[in-house]
Parts: structure tokens; sequence; C-alpha cells
């Protein structure tokens, strides 16, 4: 899985983007990160992956990218929250996996 080049980072960890980037690709993750992932063969519009799943589970052999990366679940609802505004009242995408993939 590859990491996107804008990855989005909570305000909570935003002065810890390098590192993340450095542990995902090294494959040494931090216990508590969620990751929001678009994943190439999957129906799923997004997932929202523990880092402990995300290493354990052969997901991050996948094809894919990894788009963001979060302290908690709250965090990563707090976007999709806004982003979910953005897609469907503005109409800047069909839905948010499109709005993700064409963003980013």
């Amino acid at each position: 899985m590859e990491i996107s080049d804008r990855l989005l980072v909570s305000d909570s960890l935003r002065k810890k983007e390098k590192k993340i980037r450095k542990t995902i690709e090294s494959g040494k993750l931090h216990k508590n990160l969620y990751l929001l992932c678009v994943l190439e063969n999957n129906h799923s519009q997004l997932e929202i992956i523990p880092s402990l799943l995300f290493m354990q589970t052969g997901i991050k052999e996948q094809k894919g990218w990894i788009i963001g990366a979060f302290r908690d679940q709250e965090e990563v609802f707090d976007l999709l929250q806004e982003v979910s505004q953005k897609v469907y009242v503005e109409g800047v995408a069909q839905d948010l996996r499109s709005y993700f993939v064409n963003h980013l």
C-alpha cells in the first residue's frame, strides 16, 4: 500500500507527520494510530484501519493508498463529516472515495 503524497494528519499529530510517514514506510506503526485508506479492489468508499490490524492482517500488501493518519476514530469521523458536507452539499465530487482519490 502506498502513502499519499498529501497525507492527511490530524492536528494532534501534525508535528509528527514526518515520523509517522517513516514508521508507516518501515512497517513499525505506533499502536494508537488510525489509518484512513482507499483500497483499490474494494467496493467500500473508505476504510478506517487501526494500525495494529493493519500490521497483522496483510492489509498493507493490498493495492491502495493510505490517505490519512489520526490519533483516534473521533478525529477520523470529524474529518469525514467535514468532507461529506463539502462533497454532498457543494457537489465537488460524486462520493467520498472519488473526492479523496482526485483531490489528494
